[in-house]
């Protein structure tokens, strides 16, 4: 599961995995269905493992496809969907495969019981049946083999099934967050997600600021041109004014939300006065009019490319309602310190 996750991440491609997690488990199950009672610990494991990378291959996946199908709006129905689903699944297929073993086992275990002639409740646990003499512990064990070779066989189809609908799904482009989901087991194997579509959203949110934030170091450095620099701080200014509700904000504030040298920002916040973008005071900084337009342009162009970023993925264009709550997110992001100041 971890390393199919890694591979989609890098990739984007998942199509892949649950066909060959169906065509592992199919061989995973044929493999356990040829043990016997002289099988030996690595045969079994080996059974056991095949068996459980083809389970992991298309565990994980499976939430990754639902997460890049459906409108953010489902996302978290739709996720904690696929956990109700799955759980549901895991729990009739064992009362199934329950009902079939004992129903197996039992005319197999009465006939070894009547040929042996030994009591019935030593053949039922472990330790009664070592107890047994070698020639009725033999019989036994035939028993118990038959029955489980059988219900391994049984379960074939069920993995040949999952197979052919693996062959029938559509590769769709991954968001941020699926994406991101697909690094390590998550939901896989876990509880359902339990956030909602906001939740999601501005998981992807963030996803996408923290990677526009890699390079605004380079952007207040002193190889940045001046355009550059004085955007970066207009930036830097702007957020920190809509958290403070209109209050200027103090170098130093700025300089730990992005861990840069106070003496790196200083130079930029004297030459965004000295074009009239910032006004500097015992206060802290404060954009002027000329500061709050330019403000106004970048935090347009930061909204418009992370907007694209997601009509790209999803190639659509949001609907007005997934649009209007990528706004509402952005801008609850903004004034809970979650986006600028955070992100690096």
């Amino acid at each position: 599961s971890i390393l199919s996750g890694n591979i989609v991440t890098k990739t984007g491609r998942y199509r892949a995995f649950p066909i060959a997690g169906g065509a592992v488990m199919v061989a995973g199950m044929l493999l356990l269905s040829r043990l016997d009672a002289g099988s030996g610990f690595w045969q079994e494991s080996v059974s056991m493992l095949v068996l459980g990378i083809g389970i992991g291959l298309a565990m994980q996946v499976l939430t990754i496809i639902v997460q890049a199908t459906v409108d953010y709006r489902d996302l978290g129905v739709a996720t904690s969907g696929v956990t109700f689903f799955r759980t549901l699944g895991q729990s009739f297929g064992s009362a199934v495969f329950g009902t079939i073993y004992a129903n197996l086992l039992t005319p197999r275990l009465a006939k070894a019981v009547a040929s042996t002639g030994i009591d019935a409740h030593a053949a039922q646990t472990p330790a009664g049946v070592h107890a047994l003499p070698s020639a009725a512990r033999g019989t036994v064990v035939a028993a118990y083999v038959e029955t489980i070779q059988h219900m391994f066989l049984y379960a074939v189809p069920t993995a040949v099934i999952a197979l052919l609908a693996a062959l029938f799904l559509r590769t769709q482009p991954l968001r941020g967050i699926a994406s991101a989901g697909a690094k390590d087991v998550g939901s896989g194997f876990g509880m359902p997600d339990q956030r909602g579509s906001l939740e999601q959203l501005e998981c992807r949110l963030m996803w996408s600021i923290r990677r526009i934030a890699e390079d605004w170091f380079d952007q207040i450095s002193a190889d940045a041109s001046p355009e550059t620099r004085r955007q970066w701080v207009v930036r830097a200014v702007g957020v920190g004014q809509e958290r403070g509700r209109g209050r200027p904000v103090l170098p130093s504030e700025i300089a730990r939300a992005f861990r840069i040298p106070l003496g790196m920002l200083q130079p930029a916040l004297d030459d965004a006065e000295s074009v009239g973008l910032v006004q500097l005071s015992a206060t802290g900084a404060a954009l002027t009019d000329r500061g709050l337009d330019l403000y106004r342009v970048v935090v347009t162009q930061t909204f418009a490319q992370i907007r694209a970023e997601i009509e790209a993925e999803r190639e659509q264009r949001l609907r007005p309602d997934d649009l209007r709550q990528l706004r509402q997110v952005a801008h609850r992001l903004v004034l809970a310190g979650s986006t600028t100041y955070q992100a690096s």
